[in-house]
Protein backbone atom coordinates (compact mmCIF):
# COMPACT_ATOMS: atom_id res chain seq x y z
CA UNK A 1 0.00 0.00 0.00
CA UNK A 2 1.43 3.28 -1.06
CA UNK A 3 1.46 6.02 1.59
CA UNK A 4 0.58 9.50 0.35
CA UNK A 5 3.51 11.86 0.13
CA UNK A 6 5.79 9.04 1.20
CA UNK A 7 9.32 10.25 0.86
CA UNK A 8 8.12 13.64 -0.36
CA UNK A 9 8.49 17.08 1.24
CA UNK A 10 5.24 18.66 2.52
CA UNK A 11 3.78 21.11 0.06
CA UNK A 12 4.22 24.69 1.45
CA UNK A 13 0.96 26.55 2.01
CA UNK A 14 0.91 30.21 1.11
CA UNK A 15 -0.71 31.90 4.22
CA UNK A 16 -1.24 35.62 4.56
CA UNK A 17 0.02 36.00 8.22
CA UNK A 18 0.58 39.51 9.56
CA UNK A 19 3.89 39.79 11.30
CA UNK A 20 3.36 40.74 15.04
CA UNK A 21 5.85 43.04 16.73
CA UNK A 22 5.81 42.73 20.56
CA UNK A 23 5.17 46.01 22.47
CA UNK A 24 8.28 47.14 24.34
CA UNK A 25 8.28 47.53 28.13
CA UNK A 26 8.98 51.24 27.70
CA UNK A 27 5.89 51.74 25.50
CA UNK A 28 3.71 49.73 27.88
CA UNK A 29 5.08 51.60 30.89
CA UNK A 30 4.31 54.94 29.21
CA UNK A 31 0.74 53.80 28.60
CA UNK A 32 0.42 52.87 32.29
CA UNK A 33 1.87 56.24 33.31
CA UNK A 34 -0.49 58.17 31.01
CA UNK A 35 -3.48 56.22 32.31
CA UNK A 36 -2.28 56.97 35.86
CA UNK A 37 -2.09 60.67 34.99
CA UNK A 38 -5.72 60.62 33.83
CA UNK A 39 -6.80 58.99 37.09
CA UNK A 40 -4.74 61.53 39.07
CA UNK A 41 -6.59 64.39 37.33
CA UNK A 42 -9.97 63.02 38.47
CA UNK A 43 -8.61 62.40 41.99
CA UNK A 44 -8.71 58.59 41.84
CA UNK A 45 -5.40 58.48 43.65
CA UNK A 46 -5.41 54.86 44.85
CA UNK A 47 -5.99 53.60 41.33
CA UNK A 48 -3.34 56.01 39.99
CA UNK A 49 -0.78 54.63 42.47
CA UNK A 50 -1.47 51.12 41.18
CA UNK A 51 -0.83 52.16 37.56
CA UNK A 52 2.36 54.06 38.42
CA UNK A 53 3.53 50.97 40.30
CA UNK A 54 2.91 48.83 37.21
CA UNK A 55 4.89 51.34 35.13
CA UNK A 56 7.76 51.17 37.66
CA UNK A 57 7.73 47.37 37.55
CA UNK A 58 8.08 47.52 33.77
CA UNK A 59 10.79 50.24 33.77
CA UNK A 60 12.31 50.53 37.25
CA UNK A 61 14.95 53.05 36.15
CA UNK A 62 12.63 55.88 35.08
CA UNK A 63 12.71 58.76 37.62
CA UNK A 64 9.43 60.36 36.41
CA UNK A 65 7.42 57.25 37.35
CA UNK A 66 8.66 57.44 40.96
CA UNK A 67 8.03 61.20 40.86
CA UNK A 68 4.41 60.73 39.75
CA UNK A 69 3.81 58.07 42.36
CA UNK A 70 5.37 60.33 45.02
CA UNK A 71 3.00 63.16 44.04
CA UNK A 72 0.04 60.78 44.30
CA UNK A 73 1.15 59.48 47.71
CA UNK A 74 1.28 63.10 48.85
CA UNK A 75 -2.34 63.60 47.79
CA UNK A 76 -3.19 60.55 49.92
CA UNK A 77 -1.25 62.11 52.85
CA UNK A 78 1.11 59.13 52.83
CA UNK A 79 4.21 61.28 53.14
CA UNK A 80 6.50 58.47 54.21
CA UNK A 81 5.87 56.55 50.97
CA UNK A 82 6.03 59.79 48.98
CA UNK A 83 9.42 60.64 50.48
CA UNK A 84 10.74 57.17 49.69
CA UNK A 85 9.70 57.52 46.02
CA UNK A 86 11.03 61.08 45.74
CA UNK A 87 14.41 59.98 47.10
CA UNK A 88 14.48 57.11 44.61
CA UNK A 89 13.74 59.52 41.75
CA UNK A 90 16.77 61.72 42.54
CA UNK A 91 18.92 58.67 43.09
CA UNK A 92 18.19 57.68 39.49
CA UNK A 93 18.65 61.25 38.25
CA UNK A 94 20.46 63.69 40.55
CA UNK A 95 19.24 66.63 38.45
CA UNK A 96 15.55 65.75 38.76
CA UNK A 97 14.26 69.04 40.23
CA UNK A 98 10.75 67.84 41.03
CA UNK A 99 12.27 65.05 43.13
CA UNK A 100 14.05 67.53 45.42
CA UNK A 101 10.92 69.69 45.54
CA UNK A 102 8.88 66.74 46.80
CA UNK A 103 11.59 65.69 49.26
CA UNK A 104 11.54 69.23 50.72
CA UNK A 105 7.72 69.31 51.01
CA UNK A 106 7.47 65.82 52.56
CA UNK A 107 10.36 66.43 54.95
CA UNK A 108 8.77 69.66 56.15
CA UNK A 109 5.35 68.04 56.62
CA UNK A 110 7.06 65.30 58.66
CA UNK A 111 9.00 67.81 60.77
CA UNK A 112 12.46 66.90 59.45
CA UNK A 113 14.37 70.19 59.62
CA UNK A 114 17.67 68.84 58.25
CA UNK A 115 16.03 66.89 55.40
CA UNK A 116 14.00 69.94 54.35
CA UNK A 117 17.01 72.24 54.39
CA UNK A 118 19.18 69.86 52.37
CA UNK A 119 16.49 69.30 49.72
CA UNK A 120 15.82 73.04 49.30
CA UNK A 121 19.55 73.71 48.99
CA UNK A 122 19.94 71.05 46.27
CA UNK A 123 16.84 72.34 44.43
CA UNK A 124 18.20 75.90 44.38
CA UNK A 125 21.61 74.71 43.19
CA UNK A 126 19.88 73.27 40.12
CA UNK A 127 17.62 76.29 39.56
CA UNK A 128 18.68 79.34 41.64
CA UNK A 129 15.94 81.66 40.36
CA UNK A 130 13.08 79.19 40.99
CA UNK A 131 10.72 80.51 43.71
CA UNK A 132 8.54 77.36 43.98
CA UNK A 133 9.91 76.41 47.43
CA UNK A 134 9.80 79.92 48.90
CA UNK A 135 6.80 79.06 51.18
CA UNK A 136 8.65 75.98 52.44
CA UNK A 137 11.74 78.11 53.11
CA UNK A 138 9.65 80.52 55.22
CA UNK A 139 7.95 77.65 57.06
CA UNK A 140 11.32 76.01 57.69
CA UNK A 141 12.58 79.17 59.41
CA UNK A 142 9.40 79.34 61.54
CA UNK A 143 9.66 75.67 62.47
CA UNK A 144 13.30 76.03 63.50
CA UNK A 145 12.35 78.90 65.84
CA UNK A 146 9.42 76.93 67.28
CA UNK A 147 11.64 73.89 67.74
CA UNK A 148 14.05 75.92 69.89
CA UNK A 149 11.14 77.15 72.04
CA UNK A 150 9.80 73.60 72.42
CA UNK A 151 13.20 72.35 73.61
CA UNK A 152 13.68 75.28 76.00
CA UNK A 153 10.22 74.91 77.61
CA UNK A 154 10.61 71.14 77.91
CA UNK A 155 13.98 71.53 79.64
CA UNK A 156 12.41 74.01 82.09
CA UNK A 157 9.52 71.57 82.67
CA UNK A 158 7.11 74.28 81.50
CA UNK A 159 4.83 71.72 79.88
CA UNK A 160 1.88 74.05 79.35
CA UNK A 161 3.90 76.46 77.18
CA UNK A 162 5.69 73.53 75.54
CA UNK A 163 2.27 72.13 74.55
CA UNK A 164 1.36 75.47 72.95
CA UNK A 165 4.55 75.45 70.85
CA UNK A 166 4.01 71.78 69.89
CA UNK A 167 0.58 72.70 68.52
CA UNK A 168 2.18 75.48 66.44
CA UNK A 169 4.80 73.05 65.14
CA UNK A 170 2.07 70.55 64.18
CA UNK A 171 0.31 73.26 62.13
CA UNK A 172 3.44 73.43 59.95
CA UNK A 173 4.29 69.70 60.18
CA UNK A 174 0.98 67.82 60.56
CA UNK A 175 2.62 64.47 59.77
CA UNK A 176 5.36 64.83 62.39
CA UNK A 177 5.36 61.85 64.76
CA UNK A 178 8.00 63.63 66.86
CA UNK A 179 5.87 66.70 67.63
CA UNK A 180 2.72 64.64 68.14
CA UNK A 181 4.44 62.46 70.74
CA UNK A 182 6.05 65.45 72.42
CA UNK A 183 2.56 66.96 72.64
CA UNK A 184 1.25 63.69 74.08
CA UNK A 185 4.05 63.66 76.66
CA UNK A 186 3.17 67.22 77.74
CA UNK A 187 -0.51 66.27 78.00
CA UNK A 188 0.37 63.32 80.23
CA UNK A 189 2.56 65.48 82.48
CA UNK A 190 -0.29 68.02 82.71
CA UNK A 191 -2.72 65.30 83.82
CA UNK A 192 -4.68 65.13 80.54
CA UNK A 193 -4.24 61.37 80.31
CA UNK A 194 -7.05 60.46 77.90
CA UNK A 195 -5.90 62.93 75.23
CA UNK A 196 -2.31 61.77 75.65
CA UNK A 197 -3.23 58.09 75.45
CA UNK A 198 -5.29 58.66 72.26
CA UNK A 199 -2.23 60.08 70.46
CA UNK A 200 0.17 57.40 71.72
CA UNK A 201 -2.19 54.51 70.94
CA UNK A 202 -2.98 55.78 67.41
CA UNK A 203 0.75 55.88 66.64
CA UNK A 204 1.32 52.44 68.21
CA UNK A 205 -1.43 51.04 65.97
CA UNK A 206 0.49 52.05 62.86
CA UNK A 207 3.93 51.32 64.32
CA UNK A 208 3.95 48.91 67.24
CA UNK A 209 7.72 49.25 67.68
CA UNK A 210 7.83 53.03 68.14
CA UNK A 211 9.72 53.34 71.45
CA UNK A 212 8.62 56.97 71.99
CA UNK A 213 4.93 56.08 71.61
CA UNK A 214 5.29 53.14 74.01
CA UNK A 215 7.09 55.40 76.51
CA UNK A 216 4.28 58.01 76.35
CA UNK A 217 1.63 55.31 76.76
CA UNK A 218 3.60 54.15 79.80
CA UNK A 219 3.44 57.69 81.22
CA UNK A 220 -0.36 57.79 80.92
CA UNK A 221 -0.63 54.48 82.78
CA UNK A 222 1.96 55.39 85.42
CA UNK A 223 0.28 58.72 86.19
CA UNK A 224 -3.16 57.07 86.30
CA UNK A 225 -2.12 54.93 89.30
CA UNK A 226 -1.34 51.91 87.09
CA UNK A 227 2.25 51.55 88.24
CA UNK A 228 2.73 47.95 87.10
CA UNK A 229 1.57 48.50 83.50
CA UNK A 230 3.45 51.77 83.28
CA UNK A 231 6.64 50.00 84.33
CA UNK A 232 6.09 47.29 81.70
CA UNK A 233 5.78 49.94 78.97
CA UNK A 234 8.99 51.67 80.06
CA UNK A 235 10.80 48.33 79.95
CA UNK A 236 9.36 47.55 76.50
CA UNK A 237 10.52 50.96 75.20
CA UNK A 238 14.02 50.19 76.49
CA UNK A 239 14.04 46.79 74.78
CA UNK A 240 13.40 48.59 71.49
CA UNK A 241 15.74 51.49 72.24
CA UNK A 242 18.25 50.74 75.05
CA UNK A 243 19.45 54.39 74.98
CA UNK A 244 15.99 55.91 75.52
CA UNK A 245 16.88 58.35 78.33
CA UNK A 246 13.33 59.28 79.31
CA UNK A 247 12.15 55.66 79.50
CA UNK A 248 15.26 54.79 81.53
CA UNK A 249 14.62 57.60 84.04
CA UNK A 250 10.92 56.72 84.36
CA UNK A 251 11.64 53.02 84.81
CA UNK A 252 13.98 53.84 87.73
CA UNK A 253 11.41 56.23 89.24
CA UNK A 254 8.52 53.76 88.83
CA UNK A 255 10.53 50.89 90.35
CA UNK A 256 11.61 53.01 93.33
CA UNK A 257 8.07 54.28 93.89
CA UNK A 258 6.64 50.76 93.72
CA UNK A 259 9.26 49.42 96.13
CA UNK A 260 8.86 52.32 98.63
CA UNK A 261 5.07 52.11 98.58
CA UNK A 262 5.06 48.34 99.14
CA UNK A 263 7.73 48.61 101.87
CA UNK A 264 5.76 51.30 103.69
CA UNK A 265 2.60 49.18 103.57
CA UNK A 266 4.46 46.17 105.00
CA UNK A 267 5.91 48.25 107.85
CA UNK A 268 2.48 49.71 108.63
CA UNK A 269 0.86 46.28 108.74
CA UNK A 270 3.57 45.00 111.10
CA UNK A 271 3.07 47.98 113.45
CA UNK A 272 6.45 49.62 112.73
CA UNK A 273 4.88 53.04 112.35
CA UNK A 274 7.93 55.27 112.71
CA UNK A 275 9.79 53.34 110.00
CA UNK A 276 6.67 53.37 107.81
CA UNK A 277 6.46 57.16 108.20
CA UNK A 278 10.08 57.51 106.97
CA UNK A 279 9.50 55.25 103.97
CA UNK A 280 6.26 57.01 102.91
CA UNK A 281 8.09 60.36 103.19
CA UNK A 282 10.87 59.03 100.94
CA UNK A 283 8.27 57.77 98.43
CA UNK A 284 6.55 61.17 98.34
CA UNK A 285 9.81 62.86 97.34
CA UNK A 286 10.30 60.61 94.27
CA UNK A 287 7.78 62.17 91.88
CA UNK A 288 5.72 65.24 92.90
CA UNK A 289 3.84 65.04 89.56
CA UNK A 290 2.23 61.66 90.30
CA UNK A 291 -0.88 62.96 92.01
CA UNK A 292 -2.83 59.69 92.04
CA UNK A 293 -0.14 57.69 93.84
CA UNK A 294 0.97 60.60 96.03
CA UNK A 295 -2.59 61.18 97.27
CA UNK A 296 -2.61 57.57 98.51
CA UNK A 297 0.85 57.96 100.04
CA UNK A 298 -0.30 61.09 101.91
CA UNK A 299 -3.36 59.20 103.16
CA UNK A 300 -1.20 56.26 104.27
CA UNK A 301 1.17 58.61 106.10
CA UNK A 302 -1.86 60.27 107.72
CA UNK A 303 -2.84 56.86 109.15
CA UNK A 304 0.72 56.37 110.40
CA UNK A 305 0.75 59.83 112.02
CA UNK A 306 -2.61 59.05 113.64
CA UNK A 307 -1.12 55.87 115.14
CA UNK A 308 1.88 57.89 116.36
CA UNK A 309 -0.45 60.44 117.99
CA UNK A 310 0.60 63.23 115.60
CA UNK A 311 -2.97 64.26 114.81
CA UNK A 312 -2.25 67.71 113.38
CA UNK A 313 0.35 66.23 111.02
CA UNK A 314 -2.22 63.58 110.08
CA UNK A 315 -4.78 66.30 109.26
CA UNK A 316 -2.18 68.08 107.12
CA UNK A 317 -1.49 64.84 105.20
CA UNK A 318 -5.22 64.27 104.62
CA UNK A 319 -5.49 67.85 103.31
CA UNK A 320 -2.56 67.23 100.94
CA UNK A 321 -4.25 64.05 99.68
CA UNK A 322 -7.50 65.97 99.08
CA UNK A 323 -5.71 68.76 97.20
CA UNK A 324 -4.66 66.09 94.70
CA UNK A 325 -8.02 64.31 94.67
CA UNK A 326 -10.93 66.24 96.18
CA UNK A 327 -13.21 63.19 95.97
CA UNK A 328 -10.87 60.93 97.95
CA UNK A 329 -13.46 59.72 100.45
CA UNK A 330 -11.05 57.84 102.74
CA UNK A 331 -8.93 60.96 103.24
CA UNK A 332 -12.00 63.16 103.73
CA UNK A 333 -13.56 60.88 106.34
CA UNK A 334 -10.22 60.40 108.12
CA UNK A 335 -9.73 64.17 108.34
CA UNK A 336 -13.27 64.60 109.70
CA UNK A 337 -12.53 61.94 112.33
CA UNK A 338 -9.26 63.65 113.30
CA UNK A 339 -11.01 67.04 113.62
CA UNK A 340 -13.59 65.35 115.85
CA UNK A 341 -10.86 63.88 118.08
CA UNK A 342 -9.23 67.32 118.37
CA UNK A 343 -12.67 68.85 119.07
CA UNK A 344 -12.48 70.95 115.91
CA UNK A 345 -16.20 70.33 115.45
CA UNK A 346 -16.78 73.17 113.00
CA UNK A 347 -14.20 71.72 110.59
CA UNK A 348 -15.48 68.22 111.28
CA UNK A 349 -19.04 69.24 110.28
CA UNK A 350 -17.74 70.81 107.03
CA UNK A 351 -15.93 67.59 106.10
CA UNK A 352 -18.92 65.35 106.81
CA UNK A 353 -21.22 67.68 104.85
CA UNK A 354 -18.84 67.49 101.90
CA UNK A 355 -18.62 63.70 102.22
CA UNK A 356 -22.41 63.46 102.24
CA UNK A 357 -22.56 65.24 98.87
CA UNK A 358 -20.37 62.50 97.39
CA UNK A 359 -21.97 59.53 99.17
CA UNK A 360 -25.42 59.78 100.76
CA UNK A 361 -25.05 56.88 103.20
CA UNK A 362 -26.74 56.42 106.57
CA UNK A 363 -23.34 56.06 108.26
CA UNK A 364 -22.17 59.50 107.07
CA UNK A 365 -25.56 61.04 107.97
CA UNK A 366 -25.21 59.72 111.53
CA UNK A 367 -21.60 60.95 111.79
CA UNK A 368 -22.68 64.40 110.60
CA UNK A 369 -25.59 64.44 113.04
CA UNK A 370 -23.25 63.59 115.93
CA UNK A 371 -20.68 66.21 114.82
CA UNK A 372 -23.39 68.90 114.68
CA UNK A 373 -24.57 67.91 118.15
CA UNK A 374 -21.02 68.16 119.54
CA UNK A 375 -20.57 71.55 117.83
CA UNK A 376 -23.78 72.80 119.44
CA UNK A 377 -22.61 71.57 122.84
CA UNK A 378 -19.19 73.19 122.44
CA UNK A 379 -20.78 76.58 121.80
CA UNK A 380 -22.66 76.36 125.10
CA UNK A 381 -19.42 76.06 127.07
Amino acid sequence: EQKPFDGQEPIPVDMDVEEINPISNQTLAEEKKNAGNELYKIKRYDAAVQLYTEAINLCPDTPAYYGNRAATHMMLCDYRSALRDAKQSVQLDDKFEKGYMRIAKCSLLMGDLVGTEQAIKKFLELDPSNQTLKPELISLKQLREINEKVASCHDKQDYRTCLYHCDNAIKISPASIHYKLLKAECLALLGRFDESADIAISIMQTNSTNADAIYVRGLTLYYSDNLEKGLLHFERALQLDPDHKKAKAMRIKAKQLKERKEKGNELFKSGRFKEAQTVYTEALALDPLNKDINSKLFYNRALVNSKLGSLREAISDCSSALEMNEKYMKALLQRAKLHYNLENFEECVKDYEKALKFEKTMEIKNLLKDAKLQLKKSKRK
